[in-house]
């Protein structure tokens, strides 16, 4: 048997998808087309799927989608205008938690997401968060997120074994390293 038919290769070409519109009222042709690459790169996945390729690969090609298209996003936002000279992305961590930062998101799941601030995060970092989440949400993501320093996030551990529990399992999307190396 011929392995390579069984590797998942992500093939999103993201130069086919316009940056992000500025003015929020002007993204629907962003999203529509966006949406549209994403459903073609599922339906792909889906396809492996039914040729006979495992659960683990499969839930592991998923998981390699969503990380990129959140980096994508992410990475986008930063071009525009308004945070283009804030380095909003040295202030916090983007982390996956729970089954997504084991590796393991599965095609119906939610996407478990942690911004982790930085001990003062600037201002505008709060909008940046807002303005990626509203985008990922309008490719019709189900997300769950949280936005806590890693203050927020010992004491919520101490708290809540169901939180300590999801922090423990977690994965480095993009964002500021140091934060995340230090949680």
């Amino acid at each position: 048997m011929d392995i390579t038919e069984h590797v998942y290769r992500l093939a999103i070409d993201f130069i086919q998808v316009k940056n992000i519109p500025p003015d929020p009222r002007q993204r629907l042709p962003y999203f529509q087309a966006f949406k549209k690459l994403l459903r073609e790169e599922k339906e792909k996945i889906k396809s492996w799927h039914r040729s006979g390729t495992g659960g683990r690969e499969i839930i592991q090609a998923h998981t390699s989608l969503v990380d990129e298209v959140i980096r994508h996003v992410l990475l986008s936002m930063t071009q525009l205008e308004v945070y283009a000279k804030a380095d909003v992305l040295d202030d916090f961590s983007l982390i996956a938690v729970g089954g997504y930062g084991r590796g393991e998101l599965n095609p119906l799941s939610d996407i478990d997401l942690l911004f982790l601030l930085s001990a003062r995060p600037q201002p505008l970092t709060e909008t940046f968060i807002k303005d990626a989440l509203s985008v990922i949400w309008g490719f019709d993501m189900e997300i769950g997120h949280s936005s806590r320093t890693i203050k927020d996030c010992e004491k919520l551990a101490r708290e809540d074994l169901t939180i300590k529990t999801s922090m423990i399992e977690t994965r480095f999307l993009i964002g500021s390293r140091s934060t995340y190396e230090k949680f």
